[in-house]
């Protein structure tokens, strides 16, 4: 599955975007962070695909400058919303899950919750990304994401082998790695267990470097899955 990054500036902009890419995306992910101002109610409630929120303070390669009593209750109105999926950085998770998991029992247990860890230096060994995505877990994620920096191009296969392992062990994981050299990463991600890939909208909206356009990524899908007409 692919799932596309939007970053509109506000509420009609999001719906906009949002539009364009249904029947070709599989979610949406809606970076408020990267919006000048949205109307949550309104985004959710017109949503056509599974949603993502994302709100990444400064410290974790986000825009929210927000305090972090403002941020968790933006968090919860998604949650009380009936937002999809939160995307929360492992750093800060540990402080506002279980508030927030508690407002998602409370208001019905809809939400889904990714916990991410992004090192933008390098890509570490695997075991170190295994550890990782066990201290996700610990956290209480439904869903690990781990991305690194890719240095080399054998840096992806380090990404692609906790993918393999996280399905082996039955712990969803999305793992990938950014830049040029890690391209790779994100279109074999979804085709060795990954629930889903990241992808743009078009060329200049990237979100994080490497980030591939959603027709990119599906083209590139189709034929290694060998659903695309190929003529000779």
């Amino acid at each position: 599955m692919i799932c596309v990054s939007l970053k509109p500036r506000d509420t009609r902009d999001a719906l906009e975007q949002m539009r364009s890419v249904f029947g070709k995306a599989d979610l949406v992910e809606l970076r408020l962070d990267m919006m000048e101002r949205w109307d949550l109610g309104r985004l959710i409630g017109e949503k056509r695909l599974p949603i993502v929120v994302t709100l990444r303070k400064k410290g974790e390669g986000g825009g929210f400058q927000g305090d972090d009593s403002e941020r968790l209750a933006i968090l919860k109105e998604a949650v009380k919303l009936g937002a999809d999926f939160l995307d929360l950085e492992m750093r800060g998770a540990k402080k506002i899950l279980s508030e927030l998991k508690e407002e998602a029992r409370t208001s019905g247990g809809r939400t889904r919750f990714i916990i991410s860890s992004h090192n933008w230096t390098y890509t570490p060994q695997l075991p170190v990304l295994k550890r990782l995505v066990k201290k996700c877990f610990a956290l209480g994620a439904d869903i690990a994401k781990i991305v690194t920096n890719a240095l080399r191009p054998q840096d992806n296969l380090v990404t692609m082998q906790l993918v393999l392992w996280g399905e082996k062990e039955g712990i969803p994981t999305i793992s990938f790695c950014m830049g040029k050299l890690g391209r790779p990463s994100r279109i074999m991600a979804p085709l060795l267990g990954a629930p889903f890939t990241y992808a743009c909208i078009r060329k200049g909206m990237e979100l994080a470097p490497g980030q591939l356009t959603l027709g990119e990524v599906r083209r590139a899908l189709d034929i290694l899955r060998g659903s695309h007409e190929r003529r000779s």
